[in-house]
């Protein structure tokens, strides 16, 4: 057998070489750095455009700059020979900083216009990079830097609970406090819609005013109970005390996104207790800065927000019961409670909350608990989707998986029997640039942490009947969209178990996938996020700017002047994107939904009319209508015999919609 010292002599020069491969890229990473700070972003990054004179100086430093930097660590260690140990524990203490250069590249907005699954791609590579990089410089670091090592006797101290808990409440306020602002402002400059949420509004003023679950704006049917064909959300009631003290859109925004905020909390909870309180508020964090998490939040109103925030509070409980924690009946009884609410807040939301007790009664933690809520959450979703709702009306669910149906066959069955018979034929269907772009935003940044573990993998089953086996509803596996909330709390709560299956490994490679966790997530919500400097989000179908123009708040001063003249209690139909200003009355209505009605008034806006919304007014019978007031591009009509300003108004819709056909 060899000596250790012969060992370490064999082993010597592929140390030696290790390190002067780290020193040549250590210096090519400053040198691009440099390079991809000095050089026009958006030309050099996204059109490769540069001086050919500056190119030249620039492939000649980046083959002379390494040769020189090896060169003089050759030298230096020659004359030197403890030099090589120094150096070899410094290279790998600034390890990490080899992804410098492609940091820099990623915090040019102009580069990655226009280019999201590139984007997502290199910050993916560059996470996995840093944590691997992470693992190795970490160890080093407390070598190098003794003082480092306090920080992990930080971490059980009780003044530290207390401040990252308060610095948890202060994030959760500032999201609630900044994006209700930016909602209210998109909403004041005419950036929602009356679908959804006028109807939504209507919904909740209607119910407020003996009308439950009423909202004639969805097609105009003015039957008690009728809003319910559309989704079972009995939650409402939960709600409407908040938005009785000032009902109206404005209230909703609000509500929404104190509910996005408060989903942290119960997330911080869970994680706290799996991987302590430290990482808790990385995740935390990471929730709030979510671009999947934040852009729903721009679309409108829905209850799927509500939802989310009720699943992580089952989730957040049930660990306490499985743990056993004291007094075991109170947490029971939490959880009963949480879990009810959960079922309530959305019909669909049932589905994950039967994936969840199954994975609870697997892990026998809790199986009498996992088992009654699989039972009763797929119990729920069977009768009330299949059996209620269909009472009070159909709606088109089924035929956004109109590519999987089955020849011969109708409603869900078909669908399902495909999924079960030809798994070939459906992922060629489902498999597309836009699913994988939608994967990649849900994977990217949590760093990859909840595909780590193959039983990890059952967080997709809850959103993915929803979303990604849609076919013929492109939104709905889209992240600006609400629906992205059915995966929320089932990936973020696997998260934290895929940290805590790492720490169990390794405490380094936990911090090391947490610090990739903290760089993917900063990264793609300074592109894709509402916050990090950002200019505009996306949500819903809109890129929401986050900045009003004098042009939009003057169009906003012109409608409050015309809606002075519209009585409180009046019926009315309006376009589009002026419904949910007018919605918070027993009858309003979209002019889809007015087709069938009388309205005594109408409200029209000249520009942003729809193409198709022009042959809904002309069913109206507008001949029978008369201009009571205009301002601007708004107008607002009264039942009655018209006169010439109504014939120039309609004589402008008619020559406006024939140059958009």
């Amino acid at each position: 057998m060899l000596s250790s010292a012969a060992v370490k002599r064999e082993r010597e020069p592929s140390d030696q070489a290790r390190l002067l491969v780290l020193s040549a890229g250590f210096c090519l990473a400053v040198y691009w750095s440099v390079l991809v700070t000095l050089a026009p972003a958006e030309r050099f990054l996204s059109a490769n455009e540069l001086d050919t004179r500056a190119r030249l100086a620039a492939a000649l430093g980046a083959v002379l700059l390494p040769l020189v930097t090896v060169g003089a660590v050759v030298l230096g260690a020659r004359r030197r020979p403890e030099l090589w140990e120094k150096l070899d524990a410094l290279g790998e203490a600034v390890l990490p900083a080899l992804a410098l250069p492609f940091v820099l590249a990623l915090l040019s907005r102009a580069g990655w216009r226009d280019a999201t699954t590139e984007l997502l791609l290199l910050t993916a590579a560059v996470a996995v990079f840093l944590e691997f990089s992470l693992r190795r410089a970490l160890p080093r670091w407390r070598e190098l830097w003794p003082a480092t090592q306090r920080l992990d006797q930080l971490a059980g101290t009780p003044w530290l609970r207390w401040v990252l808990r308060g610095l948890l409440a202060a994030l959760v306020l500032f999201y609630a406090t900044r994006v209700s602002s930016l909602t209210v402002m998109n909403h004041r400059r005419l950036g929602t819609f009356s679908a959804d949420l006028a109807e939504f509004d209507s919904l909740f003023f209607n119910t407020l005013h003996g009308h439950p679950f009423r909202s004639p704006p969805i097609d105009g049917t003015l039957q008690d109970w009728s809003a319910l064909k559309v989704h079972f959300e009995l939650l409402l009631y939960a709600l409407l005390p908040f938005y009785a003290a000032r009902p109206g859109p404005e209230t909703l925004l609000v509500l929404q996104s104190a509910i996005v905020a408060l989903t942290a909390i119960p997330l911080y909870a869970f994680a706290a207790r799996r991987v302590g309180e430290p990482l808790a508020l990385v995740l935390a964090l990471a929730l709030l800065l979510m671009p999947a998490v934040e852009q729903p939040n721009f679309y409108d109103f829905h209850f799927l927000p509500l939802g989310m925030l009720c699943v992580m509070l089952v989730i957040a409980v049930a660990d306490r019961v499985a743990s056993g924690a004291k007094p075991q009946r109170r947490w029971s009884v939490l959880l009963a409670v949480t879990f009810a609410l959960a079922l309530l807040s959305r019909e669909d939301v049932a589905f994950g909350l039967g994936i969840l007790g199954l994975v609870l009664w697997a892990s026998r933690g809790a199986p009498r608990a996992g088992l009654a809520i699989a039972a009763i959450s797929f119990g729920w979703y069977g009768v009330v989707r299949f059996v209620v709702m269909p009472r009070f009306g159909e709606m088109w669910f089924v035929e956004i998986y109109g590519a999987l149906q089955a020849p011969g066959t109708t409603g869900a069955g078909g669908v399902v029997a495909t999924l079960l018979t030809n798994p070939g034929f459906v992922l060629k269907k489902l498999w597309t640039v836009e699913r994988f772009r939608y994967l990649l935003e849900l994977t990217v940044p949590l760093a990859f942490l909840w595909v780590r573990r193959p039983w990890l993998l059952l967080a997709a089953l809850p959103g993915l009947p929803f979303t990604l086996l849609v076919t013929d509803r492109a939104p709905l596996f889209s992240t600006a969209f609400q629906y992205v909330y059915h995966w929320i709390p089932y990936i973020f709560a696997a998260s934290v178990l895929g940290l805590e299956a790492l720490g169990k490994e390794s405490r380094t490679h936990r911090t090391a996938a947490a610090g990739a966790l903290c760089f993917a997530t900063v990264i793609v919500s300074y592109h894709q996020g509402a916050f990090l400097g950002a200019r505009s989000i996306r949500g819903g179908p809109l890129q929401v700017q986050l900045r009003t123009t004098a042009a939009e708040r003057r169009r906003a001063t012109q409608l409050e002047h015309v809606l002075k003249k519209l009585p409180p209690d009046a019926s009315v139909a309006a376009t589009e994107h002026e419904g949910p200003h007018v919605s918070t009355r027993l009858l309003s209505y979209t002019l889809y939904a007015a087709r069938t009605h009388r309205p005594e008034y109408l409200l029209l806006s000249e520009k942003s009319m729809l193409k198709d919304e022009y042959p809904l007014l002309l069913e109206l019978e507008p001949e029978r209508y008369r201009v009571v007031k205009q301002d601007g591009e708004f107008a607002l009509l009264e039942r009655g015999a018209p006169d010439d300003a109504t014939r120039e108004l309609f004589d402008r819709l008619a020559e406006r919609y024939d140059k958009k056909r």
